[in-house]
C-alpha cells in the first residue's frame, strides 16, 4: 500500500508539474475589447477571463491574443512556439484557414482584430491542461476492467501469502525437518506482487505516456487539427445554409413572378380599356387581382414564419393546443378561400393535447389543403385525418390528385425545381409551400412525409409528439 500511494503521489506530482508549465503560457492579460470592428481607437480594457464569445478584441505586436479566436480584420504573424512547439512564427489573416488563433501566443508583427470563441475555461490550452492532468480524465472502460482484475489478484495473491506460513510450519512438522517460511520471504512476496505493482504504475505510466506527447508536440498538434477540422466542417454548415438560400430564392422568384404578372396584365387592361370592357369582363379581371393578391399574402405570411423559425428555432413559442380545435382553425380558413370544395374531417374521440406554436400548425395545415385542393378533381372531397400513434398525434391529408411523379419526388420537401416541359404555372406554389411545412415540423422536433394512394392521389402526413413525451 505504501508502494502504491507513493508511487500515485509521484505520478500526480509529475501531472500537476507539466500542467503548471502549460499553465504558465496562460496569464491573465489586459485585452481591449472594442465597441465595433470599424473603430479601433474605441475600446475598453478587460481581462482576459472576462470576455465572452462574440466579444471582439483588437491586439498588436508585442500583445498577447487573450483568448482563442477567428481573426475578422488583419494579418500578423504569430509565435505560438510556446504552444505548438513552431519553431517560426506563423501567418495568421482574415478568411481561409489560417485565421483561428489561439490565446497566449504573442504578435510579433501588424495587428489583429479577433473575434472571441470561446468561453474562459473552454480554450486551446484548457483542453491540453485537461489532457496532461490525470486526475481530471475520466477512466475508460478498459482502464476499469484492468483495475477490477488486479483488485481480484491482489486479493486473491493476499490469501494465498498468508496462509504460507502457517501451511509451510505445519507441512515441516509433519516431515519431522524443515521449518516454516521466514517473515521476511512474506513481505518480500508482499511487495513484489505483480498485480499490485502493475496498479500502482499505472497512473505513473499513464502520466510518462502523455508527457512524452505532451514533450513530441502530439497533443498540440491533435488539437489544433480538431479545432482546423471544426472550423472545415463550420464552412461546410454555412455553405449548405447559403444552397438552401439560393434554392429558397429561386423557389421565391419563380412562385411570386406567375401572380405579379397576372395582377399587372389584369391592372392594365381595366386601366387602358376600361371604358370599352362590359361588366362580365371588368368583374373578372377585379376577381383574379383579388385572388392573386390574397395568394401573395399567404406567400409572405408562410416567409414569415420560416424566418421566425431560422432566427432562433430553441426559442419557438409551444404551448399546449388541442389538435381538434387546430385542424378546425385550419379547415374554418381555407373554406372561407375555397366554399365549394368539400373537406372532410376526423378526429378520434379521445383529447390529444399536443405542444405546438398553433399559429405555425395551422399555416401547415393551410398549406397541405390548398396543395390536395389544387391538385384534386373539381367534385372531389379532401380529407383531413387525425390519429394518435403511441406518444405521437399523426395528422394525415389526403386527396385524389394525380400523385406525386417520381421527377418532382427528390426536390419534394427542398424547394421547386423547374422543369423545361413545365409551363411555369403547372406547380406554383407547391416547392415553397411544402420546404416551408418541412421547415416548421422539424422546428416542432416532428417529421413529415408524402406517398401516393394505391388507389390514386396523395396523402401527406405529419406527426407531432404528445403533451409530456417530447
Amino acid at each position: 500500500m505504501l508502494f502504491a500511494n507513493f508511487a500515485e503521489a509521484i505520478a500526480e506530482g509529475r501531472g500537476r508539474a507539466q500542467a503548471d508549465s502549460l499553465r504558465s503560457a496562460k496569464k491573465e492579460v489586459k485585452a481591449k475589447k472594442l465597441k465595433s470592428s470599424a473603430n479601433t481607437d474605441d475600446y475598453t480594457e478587460v481581462l482576459s477571463n472576462e470576455l465572452k464569445k462574440g466579444d471582439i478584441v483588437y491586439v498588436k505586436a508585442g500583445e498577447k491574443v487573450p483568448m482563442d479566436g477567428e481573426v475578422i480584420d488583419g494579418a500578423a504573424s504569430v509565435d505560438e512556439s510556446a504552444i505548438t512547439g513552431e519553431s517560426a512564427p506563423v501567418i495568421r489573416e482574415s478568411g481561409g484557414d489560417r485565421s483561428a488563433v489561439t490565446g497566449g501566443t504573442t504578435l510579433v508583427s501588424d495587428w489583429l482584430i479577433i473575434e472571441v470563441t470561446a468561453e474562459a475555461g473552454e480554450s486551446f490550452l484548457d483542453k491540453m491542461i485537461s489532457m496532461v492532468e490525470g486526475a481530471s480524465r475520466k477512466k475508460t472502460p478498459n482502464e476499469v476492467a484492468l483495475q477490477i482484475l488486479l483488485i481480484t489478484l491482489t486479493i486473491i495473491f493476499l490469501v494465498v501469502t498468508a496462509a504460507l506460513r502457517p501451511f509451510t510450519g505445519f507441512a515441516s512438522a509433519q516431515a519431522g525437518s524443515g521449518s516454516a517460511i521466514s517473515i521476511t520471504n512474506v513481505i518480500a512476496l508482499l511487495v513484489c506482487l505483480a498485480p499490485t505493482t502493475i496498479g500502482a504504475l499505472l497512473s505513473s505510466i499513464g502520466i510518462a505516456g502523455m508527457s512524452r506527447l505532451n514533450q513530441a508536440n502530439v497533443l498540440a498538434m491533435a488539437l489544433e487539427r480538431q479545432q482546423l477540422s471544426d472550423e472545415q466542417r463550420n464552412i461546410m454548415v454555412e455553405s449548405e445554409k447559403e444552397k438552401m438560400r439560393s434554392t429558397l430564392l429561386r423557389a421565391i422568384s419563380h412562385d411570386l413572378r406567375t401572380p405579379l404578372a397576372s395582377i399587372l396584365g389584369a391592372s392594365s387592361a381595366i386601366r387602358e380599356n376600361g371604358k370599352i370592357l362590359d361588366e362580365k369582363t371588368r368583374d373578372s379581371l377585379v376577381a383574379n387581382i383579388q385572388e392573386e393578391s390574397q395568394w401573395l399574402i399567404r406567400m409572405v405570411e408562410n416567409l414569415l414564419s420560416v424566418t421566425r423559425i431560422n432566427e432562433d428555432a430553441s426559442s419557438l413559442a409551444k404551448s399546449p393546443e388541442a389538435a381538434e380545435e387546430v385542424i378546425g382553425e385550419a379547415v374554418s380558413r381555407v373554406k372561407r378561400r375555397f366554399p365549394e370544395k368539400k373537406i372532410l374531417v376526423h378526429v378520434p374521440e379521445e383529447f390529444l393535447e399536443v405542444p405546438m406554436d398553433g399559429t405555425l400548425i395551422v399555416q401547415v395545415l393551410i398549406n397541405l389543403l390548398e396543395n390536395a385542393i389544387k391538385y384534386s378533381p373539381e367534385n372531389s372531397p379532401v380529407k383531413v385525418c387525425l390519429e394518435k400513434e403511441g406518444t405521437w398525434a399523426r395528422f394525415q391529408v389526403l386527396d385524389r390528385g394525380r400523385g406525386i411523379s417520381n421527377e418532382d419526388r427528390p426536390d419534394l420537401f427542398t424547394g421547386y425545381k423547374p422543369s423545361e416541359n413545365k409551363s411555369p404555372d403547372s406547380s406554383r406554389g407547391m416547392g415553397i409551400g411544402l420546404s416551408i411545412c418541412k421547415t416548421i415540423i422539424n422546428a416542432h422536433q416532428g417529421s413529415l412525409e408524402a406517398e401516393n394512394r394505391m388507389d390514386g392521389g396523395t396523402v401527406f402526413r405529419f406527426a407531432l409528439p404528445l403533451k409530456g413525451s417530447e
